[in-house]
């Protein structure tokens, strides 16, 4: 990203609700910069935990996701509204005249994910580790409440505002539509830290999926919903 901003803006996005975004690339390094700190310092918290044996406590632990989140949103909001002098909900066409076409999405890739569960006993939606799915089986309700809402509301509307809003239009201009997609996807990716290849691949190609929704219909609501639909596959899980 730092390589990208050194770039001259060679690119225009076609879509006429892309053209209206016009900060640069410091917005989205700030913003995912911090939220890499803080996933930085989550997993030394877990770290000193483990080491000093005190019980491990994932109520804690969404509490802590959720004042990360809570701030990132903050921090983009800030940013947009007093650094570039726009607002969030019209800058990135916070409307749902989208809605029907997302949901058509979500319909057929529904039926593709339960045939995939019920022949193949598995979930292309979301699947979490070994380790991550006891820990939620192991959650009491309430801690499965917040768990939920950051996952599926809080979670999708963060990480788009950042890696979809935030950073690829500066990204579409500088190294054009595809190299925005794929360096956007890459990012988002890499800043998840999955242990495993194969769930680094998966969200990749999501990533990719996100980038298509955002630059076609140069709206956030698209890769938002699908975002929150992915994630809250995982609630197959907890009730299985």
């Amino acid at each position: 990203m730092l390589l990208a901003l050194l770039l001259r803006d060679k690119f225009e996005p076609s879509n006429e609700s892309l053209k209206t975004c016009k900060w640069s690339l410091i917005p989205a390094i700030i913003a995912i910069g911090f939220v890499e700190t803080n996933i930085i310092a989550f997993a030394i918290l877990n770290q000193i935990v483990a080491l000093r044996k005190y019980q491990f406590n994932p109520f804690l632990l969404e509490i802590l996701a959720f004042i990360s989140y809570c701030l990132v949103l903050i921090l983009s909001f800030t940013l947009l509204r007093y650094g570039y002098k726009v607002s969030i909900i019209g800058v990135f066409q916070l409307r749902l005249n989208l809605l029907p076409f997302i949901l058509k999405i979500g319909a057929i890739l529904s039926i593709v994910n339960i045939l995939s569960i019920y022949f193949l006993d598995l979930n292309i939606m979301a699947g979490p580790l070994k380790g991550g799915l006891e820990l939620i089986k192991s959650m009491r309700p309430k801690t499965f409440v917040l768990f939920g809402f950051v996952t599926i509301i809080l979670a999708p509307i963060v990480e788009e505002i950042v890696y979809r809003g935030l950073l690829y239009v500066p990204l579409h201009r500088k190294i054009g539509r595809y190299g925005a997609i794929i360096l956007s996807a890459l990012v988002w990716s890499y800043v998840h830290h999955f242990p495993s290849l194969l769930a680094i691949i998966g969200t990749f190609i999501f990533g990719l999926i996100l980038g298509w929704l955002y630059d076609r219909s140069g709206s956030l609501v698209p890769p938002i919903i699908f975002h929150a639909f992915k994630n809250s596959w995982i609630l197959v899980y907890y009730f299985r």
